[in-house]
């Protein structure tokens, strides 16, 4: 994780993707845990399974008034609309999002994976991951950028690492893509 100065953020609604510890611990999980240390933002940390997100049911207990979870799956179309209707409802705005969903294979042990070789690309994998680290993250942009113009100062952090790096698994070249609301 790049060393970023949260502590500009203040009190601003902060929209985390991925802000699970299950299977592991995410950037999105620790991009949670500095925030509410660093700032007085109010946070939407949002996770496939908000019933079964251990962690994040914990700290909502801690910080009610600062933290709300909810249900977002990059795959699901239906849970990024329910999403912005969410925020537009309880946040009224998206200051910060720090769109930092994605999925990794593990070269075919356990998930097939295309980042091994193009020979051992599976399609249905492939389909997912491109929905899971490219459509996923471009629609929940596109569903949240109308609540991000309310704002004066916004931002949009994407970063799913390797995980959406299609470069890097291909070893081809594609331009980086910025644009402004």
């Amino acid at each position: 994780m790049k060393n970023t100065n949260v502590s500009k953020i203040g009190k601003k609604h902060i929209l985390i993707t991925e802000a699970t510890t299950t299977p592991r611990y995410t950037r999105g999980w620790q991009f949670c845990k500095s925030l509410l240390d660093r700032t007085k933002g109010k946070i939407v940390a949002c996770c496939r399974s908000p019933s079964n997100a251990n962690e994040l049911q914990r700290i909502l207990s801690k910080y009610p008034e600062r933290v709300q979870v909810l249900p977002l799956g990059m795959e699901d179309q239906s849970t990024i609309d329910a999403l912005e209707i969410k925020i537009a409802q309880t946040c009224r705005r998206v200051d910060a999002l720090f769109n930092v969903a994605g999925i990794l294979g593990d070269g075919g042990m356990a998930t097939p994976g295309p980042e091994g070789s193009v020979v051992s690309i599976d399609r249905d994998w492939l389909k997912k991951s491109l929905a899971v680290n490219i459509i996923g993250p471009v629609m929940l942009t596109k569903a949240l950028s109308p609540l991000m113009r309310v704002s004066r100062r916004r931002s949009i952090t994407l970063g799913n690492g390797d995980r959406g790096r299609i470069s890097e698994s291909f070893k081809v070249d594609l331009p980086k893509i910025v644009h402004r609301l």
